[in-house]
C-alpha cells in the first residue's frame, strides 16, 4: 500500500510539474507570438513608410519633368508684350495705324502661334478632327480636312480685310482648333478657365478676323496669344498626360 501512495505522490508530482512546464510554454508561445506580431507591425509600417517615399519620390519626378517640359517650352515660345501688341518669339501680332508693323512680322508671329498650339495639341495627345494645321513660319496654312478639302492661310496681307478671305477663312479656322483643345482639358479639369472667352471669330470680346478694325484685331491677337500661354502652362502639369481623344 505505502508503494502505491508513494507511486500516487510522484506521479502527482509529476503531473504539477508538467503543468508548470506547460504554463511556461504557453507564456513562451504567448511572448513569441506578441513578438511576431511587434515585427509584422513594424514591417508593416517599414512598408507604408517605403511606399510613401516612394510616392513622394514619384511625385517629385513628375513634377521635375512638368517643369523641365514647362521651361523648354516656355523657352521655345516666349509669349509677352510690347506696348498694346501681343508678342511671341519677339513677333508682334496686329497693327495699329499708329504703330506700323510690317505683315512679315505679323505672318511670322502666326506662324509661332501655329506651331505653338500643334505642340501643345501633340504633347496632350488631341487630335483635330475638322482642321489640319500646317506650321510653315510665316507661311503657315491650315487644311480644312471635311470634303471638299480646303486649304486657308495663316498669313495674310492689306487685301485679305473682308469675312471670305483665306486669311480670315484660316483665322477661323485656327479659333476652332483652339476651342476644341479648350474644351478638351475642360471635360479633364473642370476648374480650368481662359482668361477670354472662345467663340467662332471671337477672342474675348474682339473680333480675331481681319476686318479693317485694327485696333480690335491687336486687342484679340494679345487675348488669343494670352489664352495660349495658359494652355502651354496647363499642358506641363502632371495631370496632363497624353491620352487619346475623339
Amino acid at each position: 500500500m505505502q508503494s502505491m501512495r508513494d507511486e500516487r505522490l510522484r506521479i502527482e508530482a509529476d503531473l504539477e510539474r508538467l503543468e508548470l512546464e506547460m504554463a511556461e510554454l504557453e507564456y513562451d508561445e504567448m511572448s513569441v507570438w506578441a513578438s511576431i506580431d511587434d515585427c509584422m507591425w513594424a514591417l508593416a509600417a517599414q512598408r507604408e513608410h517605403r511606399d510613401m517615399e516612394i510616392a513622394r519620390v514619384a511625385t517629385m519626378e513628375q513634377r521635375a519633368r512638368a517643369i523641365r517640359r514647362m521651361n523648354v517650352a516656355s523657352d521655345a515660345f516666349y509669349i509677352w508684350h510690347k506696348g498694346p501688341f501681343g508678342t511671341i518669339n519677339g513677333f508682334s501680332m496686329g497693327r495699329l495705324l499708329a504703330q506700323h508693323t510690317d505683315w512679315h512680322e505679323i505672318n511670322a508671329a502666326w506662324g509661332e502661334a501655329t506651331l505653338l498650339l500643334q505642340h501643345i495639341a501633340e504633347t496632350l495627345g488631341v487630335a483635330f478632327h475638322r482642321y489640319r494645321l500646317v506650321p510653315l513660319g510665316n507661311a503657315s496654312k491650315v487644311i480644312r480636312l471635311q470634303r471638299p478639302e480646303m486649304e486657308y492661310h495663316l498669313h495674310g496681307s492689306d487685301q485679305d480685310a473682308f469675312p471670305e478671305s483665306f486669311f480670315n477663312l484660316g483665322i477661323a479656322a485656327w479659333l476652332d482648333c483652339l476651342g476644341h483643345l479648350e474644351a478638351w482639358v475642360l471635360e479633364r479639369d473642370s476648374s480650368f478657365r481662359l482668361p477670354y472667352k472662345i467663340t467662332a471669330t471671337h477672342v474675348g470680346n474682339f473680333s480675331l478676323l481681319f476686318l479693317r478694325d485694327d485696333e480690335a484685331w491687336t486687342k484679340a491677337s494679345k487675348n488669343a496669344l494670352t489664352n495660349l500661354k495658359w494652355l502651354l502652362a496647363w499642358s506641363a502639369k502632371p495631370l496632363a498626360t497624353p491620352a487619346a481623344t475623339s
